[in-house]
């Protein structure tokens, strides 16, 4: 499989809340997609009093926007206050239909499989499904960056894994792993 670029980037939508958008694509389209989120995610209205049901879905409906030919996986992270829960993210190809975290592997198109759980993180990688679902299971509940150093050493390359951004406890992020680096975002913690 040929390589993949990846990109991301921050975003202060219309109503001013903090979004993160990052991504894997066609190798040299990381500038266009990185306008494209800007262009699309930065028109994006928030109350501030979503339901979290809500906000996932206005998260979900937005990346389906986001679907250029050349932009394979994309995750969203976005800080909204008083959230009664964790919510505020997702992550999956922008051409599929939305689905909920269940935990399940599911299939993403170009080699890459998502692995996205209530709670989180949710961590879309290229490679060996198998290996993805062994790692997943040693790693219930661990740290976005001991997941992500896990993901590199075990070769499933590039991944984007994705924690909510908003609800009690939450600290949203997003962690770009290509094949010579891994970079992070995150927004500010959540009370």
């Amino acid at each position: 499989m040929s390589g993949a670029g990846g990109f991301l980037v921050r975003i202060e939508t219309a109503g001013g809340f903090p979004l993160l958008a990052g991504g894997l694509c066609a190798p040299g389209a990381e500038a266009v997609c990185r306008q494209h989120c800007r262009t699309v995610l930065g028109t994006l209205r928030w109350s501030g009093r979503e339901s979290i049901v809500m906000a996932d879905r206005k998260l979900a409906d937005a990346a389906s926007r986001l679907a250029l030919p050349e932009l394979w996986v994309l995750g969203l992270s976005l800080a909204l206050p008083g959230m009664e829960g964790r919510t505020g993210g997702v992550l999956g190809s922008p051409h599929l239909p939305p689905r909920p975290a269940e935990g399940m592997l599911e299939p993403l198109g170009r080699d890459f499989w998502l692995l996205a759980r209530p709670g989180g993180p949710g961590v879309a990688a290229r490679g060996d499904p198998d290996r993805l679902r062994g790692l997943a299971e040693g790693m219930a509940g661990g740290e976005p960056e001991e997941w992500a150093a896990r993901l590199r050493q075990a070769g499933l390359l590039p991944f984007l894994l994705v924690t909510d951004g908003s609800g009690p406890g939450a600290r949203g992020g997003i962690w770009l792993g290509l094949e010579a680096t891994t970079e992070r975002r995150t927004l500010p913690p959540m009370p």
